[in-house]
């Protein structure tokens, strides 16, 4: 699990502590920021593109495969588009989308994880 340090875990997701996702998985969307997703039945929903690490599983196998991009360099985090360079959990997100990872909503409930509601990490305030 992935959660920034102001996450708002749900009550549910307290309680249950697991998430039930289709297999096989790459990746569990526990937040709300999904910015595109296919519904394939009533229980599955597949992200194809989304931000925010706030809330966020990544499996073993998931792990693996973007660890050996990162190696390769290939994962990149630079945005040609933007010239600029992307936050850690959009560049994961575009790689993981363009590259074909199994990511998905939870079966259960969701969102499991909510933001605070300020806009950017509540440590960066703290920092400055």
């Amino acid at each position: 699990f992935i959660f920034e340090d102001d996450a708002i875990l749900s009550p549910t997701f307290l309680r249950a502590r697991s998430v039930t996702a289709p297999y096989p998985v790459d990746m569990v969307f526990l937040t709300p920021n999904v910015l595109r997703a296919t519904k394939i039945d009533r229980t599955m929903t597949r992200v194809m593109g989304g931000a925010g690490t706030y809330g966020l599983l990544i499996t073993q196998r998931g792990a693996q495969r973007l660890l050996q991009e990162l190696q390769r360099g290939s994962c990149g985090m630079w945005d040609r588009q933007t010239c600029r360079h992307d936050p850690l959990d959009l560049a994961i997100m575009k790689y993981a989308a363009r590259e074909g990872f199994e990511i998905y909503l939870p079966i259960d409930a969701w969102p499991m994880v909510k933001h605070s509601g300020k806009l950017g990490s509540s440590k960066m305030d703290l920092d400055k």
